[in-house]
C-alpha cells in the first residue's frame, strides 16, 4: 500500500492511494520539490494535494505496473519533449 524510499539519510514512504499523477521526465532540470535521483531519467510523482517527488526506480515499466494494480486512478503522462 506504499511506496518506500531510500537515499541516503533521506527515506520516507508514501501512501499509493494518495497519488493522482506520474510523469516520465528526461533532462537535468527537474521541476519538483523533494528530488532524491541524481539520474536525468526518472519519474515524478504528484501525491496529495501538493507534494511531488522525483526519483528512478530500477524497472519504471514494472513500479508503473505494480502501483497502477493498487491504484488504477493515477494518471500517467509521457513527456516526450523533455
Amino acid at each position: 500500500d506504499f511506496i518506500k524510499y531510500n537515499a541516503g539519510p533521506f527515506n520516507g514512504k508514501i501512501n499509493i492511494q494518495s497519488i493522482h499523477k506520474i510523469e516520465y521526465h528526461k533532462g537535468l532540470y527537474v521541476p519538483v520539490l523533494w528530488r532524491i535521483a541524481l539520474d536525468t531519467k526518472g519519474i515524478i510523482v504528484h501525491y496529495n494535494k501538493f507534494d511531488d517527488i522525483y526519483f528512478s526506480p530500477e524497472n519504471a515499466e514494472d513500479f508503473m505496473k505494480i502501483i497502477l494494480e493498487t491504484n488504477p486512478n493515477i494518471e500517467i503522462k509521457s513527456n516526450k519533449t523533455s
